[in-house]
């Protein structure tokens, strides 16, 4: 690196040094924090007691709890749970219908098992039926946990850097940022409930070629009024008129290299340009991210990692991992692990984004110590992270125990089946979108409470526009590309973030009613009280336990999501949970019950389904109203 851009840039990032160290205070910290163990849930105790009956009889097999998954069975079979026995068969080497006959008959005839009524046999499947008094005891969990019910010890001490958003500067944060932006925050969320030690990373594109044509354009166009007034935009306007001239004049591109390769070699005129584009971007990044109530740990782009990149090439030259040709000063890779050559370094001596992207993994690994890096990226990039990957390997900078690191890609937003490219002036802003977002809204909530003041529409859209934005991003498998349509992102049916938000709501208005007919002026229930003595709890309709069992599902879920990487598991979890509650609140009235024992009973379940909801909408960062 040229010693006067290493001198710059070491200077500028100085502010940095606070940063990287409250993060190294707050893994010290969170290395000590309590967490709720996985196996005090009741689905997992279920699951020892099956594995225990099994282990007592098949003694010389290795059975654990991983040979069997316990699901709702389908709506014909009688039962509470299911599982199949196709693994356990061929670990047991015995048919799986007749393994399920055997199985169900060892349940049967067990005399400690605490959960289990009885079982009985579908095809492969086991099916089984739960002791009614375990579904007051998972309500009391729940209740008891609060706000807790979901966390678990599963990654307890494990310290997993998430990377993700990174926008470029000098462009505004665009609609295409926003499945990352989402997903790496959602993620952030889940693997904090996991007891994984979060940190959450903003890795921007700071560096790089297209930096020469910015500055072209802002040398020879600039206004710094206007840049000062609408920073990102005013650069994006820029850009994109530089790239609508270049097609008039193939010279331009060949100048803006020139600015580009002068940035690198430490052009102080051009470098303090570069710092007043960089911190008025992240200036106004962050009031997007405000609204969505995204938070980052530490913004780094991939200028604060060039000082590593000279050595790294070296060091794969002299490992005969990469080859220089010295006629020409390339840095090639040609072979590694069946993939397609690439570069480490251009003719010109200029950096590429995969030797910066390596020198950043290397860093941050050895900064925080990192278990697990994530890259929040789309698909297209993923050649990009294969080559990425097996570079870092080849080093020694990845393993397989260790040191892993992980592609989470994600689908394209398409705006009428077509990609938006900012050299286009096709790039749609999130603000922008967001502001549209929350103006549809008032239309509709308008329609629905024309009486409302304009204060408390203005308040409800925010969150109903913005939450629906962000449920749209996150309730389809992350690997699917979305064509944005705002009939599907303000849907107020099923399957939204309306939806959710106004069953909270309903669930809520019924509470505040409880409390203003029976305890007359005390702030806040006291649904502890009710749990003193479980006994007088109880229910009387199949609806009230299918709720419960669903509840139960949510530890498992939250599991689930953070193992594959995939948010949608908990949107079609509170979706099916949601349902499930407005089917109950149709068929029973909570309110009207005249049995004092049914009636708190009633409220201890929908004040439970409330907490849960509650707990799912905020790890997926969506905000509840108080009213609709």
């Amino acid at each position: 690196m040229n010693e006067n851009l290493q001198n710059f840039l070491e200077k500028y990032y100085k502010k940095e040094e606070s940063t990287i160290k409250t993060i190294e205070e707050k893994i010290l910290k969170q290395k000590e924090r309590e967490n709720i163990s996985l196996a005090d849930y009741y689905f997992f105790q279920i699951k020892k007691e099956i594995k225990n009956i099994l282990v007592n009889f098949y003694s010389e097999i290795d059975i654990n709890e991983d040979d069997f998954n316990l699901e709702e069975p389908p709506f014909y079979i009688e039962g509470d749970f299911c599982f199949d026995c196709f693994l356990l068969a061929k670990k047991i080497k015995k048919l799986p219908k007749e393994l399920s006959e055997e199985v169900a008959h060892l349940i049967n005839e067990d005399k400690e098992k605490i959960f289990i009524e009885e079982a009985g046999v579908e095809g492969a499947y086991v099916n089984f039926k739960l002791k009614k008094q375990i579904y007051i005891k998972i309500l009391s969990q729940i209740i008891t946990l609060k706000e807790r019910y979901g966390e678990s010890n599963i990654n307890k001490g494990q310290v997993i850097l998430i990377d993700y958003s990174s926008p470029n500067i000098a462009k505004p944060i665009g609609l295409n940022h926003l499945p990352s932006t989402i997903i790496g925050q959602v993620l952030g969320n889940i693997y904090n409930e996991t007891a994984a030690i979060v940190i959450r990373h903003n890795y921007l594109g700071d560096w790089g070629t297209n930096f020469g044509a910015l500055m072209w354009a802002y040398i020879h166009w600039g206004d710094d009024k206007k840049i000062e007034e609408n920073s990102v935009v005013e650069l994006k306007n820029l850009y994109v008129r530089f790239f609508e001239e270049a097609e008039k004049d193939k010279n331009l591109l060949n100048e803006a290299r020139e600015l580009f390769n002068r940035l690198e070699n430490g052009d102080l005129e051009l470098l303090k340009i570069w710092e007043k584009f960089r911190d008025l971007s992240i200036n106004d990044f962050k009031k997007v991210y405000k609204r969505l109530e995204v938070e980052f740990d530490i913004y780094l782009g991939e200028s604060y990692f060039l000082a590593g990149v000279d050595k790294i090439i070296e060091e794969a030259i002299q490992k005969n991992i990469a080859i220089e040709n010295k006629e020409n000063n390339l840095v090639v890779v040609e072979s590694l692990k069946n993939l397609p050559s690439f570069l480490l370094k251009k003719e010109d001596g200029s950096t590429l984004y995969l030797t910066r992207d390596l020198a950043a993994l290397k860093k941050r690994f050895e900064l925080f110590n990192l278990n697990l890096l994530l890259y929040v990226v789309g698909s297209e990039q993923s050649l990009h992270f294969q080559q990425l990957f097996a570079l870092a390997e080849a080093l020694g900078y990845l393993d397989q125990k260790n040191k892993k690191a992980e592609h989470i890609s994600f689908g394209l937003i398409l705006i009428e089946g077509k990609k938006m490219a900012t050299r286009r002036g096709s790039l749609i802003e999130m603000n922008e979108l967001l502001n549209e977002a929350v103006e549809k809204s008032k239309e509709i909530i308008l329609v629905k409470n024309p009486e409302m003041t304009a204060d408390k529409i203005n308040e409800i859209a925010e969150k109903i526009g913005i939450g629906s934005v962000i449920y749209n991003s996150l309730k389809q498998s992350r690997l699917q590309s979305i064509n944005f349509d705002w009939n599907k992102v303000l849907n107020f049916e099923a399957a939204s973030a309306p939806y959710l938000q106004y069953s909270c709501v309903r669930i809520k208005s019924i509470l505040k009613k409880f409390l203003d007919n029976q305890l007359n002026d005390e702030e806040e229930i006291n649904f502890e009280k009710f749990l003193k003595d479980l006994e007088n709890i109880n229910f009387e309709n199949e609806i009230e336990l299918a709720v419960i069992k669903k509840m139960m599902f949510f530890p498992v879920v939250i599991l689930r999501a953070q193992k594959e990487n995939s948010p949608h598991y908990i949107c079609t979890y509170l979706e099916e949970l949601a349902q499930l509650f407005n089917k109950f609140y149709d068929s029973v009235s909570v309110i009207k019950t005249i049995d004092e024992k049914l009636k708190n009973s009633r409220i201890l379940l929908i004040k439970a389904v409330l907490q849960v909801l509650e707990k799912g909408l905020n790890l997926l960062n969506i905000k509840i109203p108080e009213e609709m």
